[in-house]
């Protein structure tokens, strides 16, 4: 039969955001690419994609502009990814870009994690076809 698969069953965890905050704060944003890393991937599985997240990270990283759009594609993704759960996101793309542009990166990141616990806590089914 047809299974609807559920956010449940990709194991994603729920981040505490004001620790990541903390953490961010105190390694001088060391820990903002490990927090950056775990967004791309739940990111990834909520796409039901294997992919690995090391090219895109390195472009993140290195190559001046690319967090731009990155954050922006990302804003609009998510978008679309909550259409299927009670509390469907607007997109945040405008805004998210223009914290990445301010250098208030971690902004756009707090609020990709708030997305990526409300399909952790609500079990959102997943619309993609191929998971």
């Amino acid at each position: 039969m047809n299974e609807v698969k559920t956010v449940q069953s990709l194991n994603l965890e729920k981040r505490n955001i004001i620790k990541d905050i903390i953490f961010t704060i105190l390694t001088l944003g060391i820990y903002k690419i490990y927090w950056l890393y775990k967004i791309m991937k739940n990111i990834r599985q909520l796409e039901c994609s294997n992919k690995s997240v090391l090219g895109e990270m390195l472009l993140y990283i290195f190559i001046p502009f690319y967090s731009w759009y990155w954050v922006y594609n990302r804003g609009e993704k998510i978008s679309l990814l909550t259409q299927n759960y009670p509390r469907p996101m607007e997109s945040v793309s405008i805004g998210t870009l223009l914290c990445v542009i301010f250098g208030l990166d971690f902004i756009a990141f707090v609020m990709f994690q708030d997305e990526i616990n409300c399909f952790v806590d609500n079990n959102v089914p997943l619309n993609a076809k191929e998971c």
